[in-house]
């Protein structure tokens, strides 16, 4: 079983919730969910998991919060990248049967044009809120880049109202490099992104109790792993801090953080 791209929020009571996108076969596939789960104790134990969303399509990653009013907001987005891979094993006879019969099952819970319908960005709510959304602005590309290369942004708000965004880059320019941009508006303006001389991705960012922003991201060279970083402002960042070294392939990170009241940080 293979589960990824979990997002850890810390509530108003002191509780957690965790959301990420599980049930699945592998990295591409036709059968994620999201799934969530709390914990009362800081992280030391958690419920038992839970599917939340379970569309006919292939459920990624997820993300939570819970808003001033207490409301919880959970996010995904539907995928048919799968579908090519599908096609191929269909071609050349390489996959078992009992695995082409799983697939084909997943696949057919939709008929084509409803497939297509169900491609996008969803929400669901545990409360009346979120409703509506209106468009605010755009990130500018920089020169030479394809915007289409930008790929899993995170924000933070800092203490003097400027909203930092990361953003993983696919870019010849800085590939596979964390760029960042900001807005000195509440969203209404941005900077380009430029870079900030982290090799790394995704970012995840924590604004902390003292003011400052914490980094975390997956580092994906030998050893692979996982790092952070720490910053004073939001603009310069401090040298890299290692968190772990015992992945097993490139395919890692999609760490998020939160902080304890008594200052204790958890990362999942």
């Amino acid at each position: 079983m293979y589960h990824g791209w979990p997002t850890l929020s810390l509530l108003q009571n002191g509780e957690m919730v965790l959301a990420w996108s599980g049930g699945r076969e592998g990295h591409v596939c036709p059968f994620g969910q999201v799934h969530y789960m709390k914990s009362r104790d800081g992280g030391e134990h958690w419920c038992w998991p839970r599917v939340i969303l379970d569309s006919g399509l292939d459920d990624r990653d997820a993300g939570v919060l819970e808003t001033r009013n207490g409301t919880l907001l959970v996010t995904t987005f539907s995928s048919l990248a799968y579908e090519p891979i599908f096609r191929r094993a269909l071609a050349s006879g390489d996959w078992e049967s009992k695995r082409i019969r799983r697939w084909t099952a997943a696949h057919n819970r939709l008929e084509s044009e409803a497939r297509e319908r169900e491609l996008g960005q969803w929400m669901i709510r545990s409360e009346d809120d979120g409703k509506s959304w209106r468009w605010l602005s755009e990130i500018p590309a920089r020169d030479g880049d394809d915007p289409r290369n930008y790929h899993e942004l995170h924000a933070v708000e800092m203490p003097d109202r400027r909203i930092v965004v990361h953003i993983r880059n696919h870019n010849p320019a800085h590939a596979q490099e964390t760029l960042q941009c900001e807005s000195p508006d509440g969203g209404r303006s941005w900077t380009k992104p430029r870079s900030i001389g982290v090799w790394g991705l995704p970012s995840h960012l924590l604004g902390l109790s003292d003011g400052r922003v914490l980094m975390t991201y997956g580092y994906r060279r030998p050893p692979f792993g996982n790092q952070i970083r720490i910053s004073e402002n939001g603009r310069k960042w401090s040298a890299p801090k290692t968190i772990s070294d015992d992945g097993a392939s490139v395919d890692l990170g999609y760490l998020s953080t939160v902080q304890l009241k008594d200052g204790t940080f958890v990362t999942v």
